[in-house]
């Protein structure tokens, strides 16, 4: 269908049904606006890039390779997209964190529900003797 969308993340770039609102693979966001159409994957391959040689260990890779098949160091091509995903996704952070990543260790200690009725979850307490 001309309306699917490939995920935008330059790691997984899975093709997604037009329904989905999120990448089937990886959970990135279906970017929003006018996409273009995906290409005819009868028509064959086309690389954007040619062979290319890794800067740290110098082997010479096929086209189209995102990742250096001796020491896995990303392509200049795949180096770019990689920086230009990570400046979007950095407009888009919040410095909240998510439940791992806490602002400061001692946060965790800081709170104390003993003298409370109810627990997190509406539960009456036990009194403790």
């Amino acid at each position: 269908d001309p309306k699917d969308w490939q995920c935008p993340k330059p790691s997984c770039r899975t093709v997604n049904f037009k329904k989905r609102t999120t990448c089937v693979a990886c959970g990135a966001r279906k970017p929003e606006g006018a996409s273009r159409p995906l290409e005819d994957w009868r028509e064959g391959e086309k690389f954007p890039q040619g062979p290319w040689d890794c800067d740290v260990c110098k082997i010479k890779n096929e086209p189209g390779a995102f990742k250096c098949i001796k020491c896995k160091k990303p392509s200049p091509d795949m180096q770019k997209l990689i920086e230009e995903d990570r400046a979007k996704r950095a407009q888009e952070e919040g410095r909240g964190g998510g439940l791992f990543d806490r602002q400061d260790p001692n946060d965790k200690k800081q709170w104390d529900s003993d003298g409370e009725e109810f627990d997190d979850f509406g539960r009456r307490k036990k009194k403790k003797s």
